[in-house]
């Protein structure tokens, strides 16, 4: 269950990337990438290694 409701914020994060990308705000852009690739590797963790 968590798995899934992280990995939907993870996939909610394309908005803002999307928007910072279009309106040249790249300093906001890296930021949103940073964290994506961090929620990403909290959904492995959680995917491998507490749930069964």
């Amino acid at each position: 269950m968590y798995t899934q409701i992280v990995t939907l914020c993870v996939l909610l994060n394309l908005i803002p990337f999307y928007l910072f990308i279009n309106k040249e705000k790249y300093n906001a852009t890296k930021g949103v990438l940073a964290s994506t690739f961090i929620w990403a590797g909290v959904v492995l963790f959680l995917k491998f290694y507490i749930e069964p």
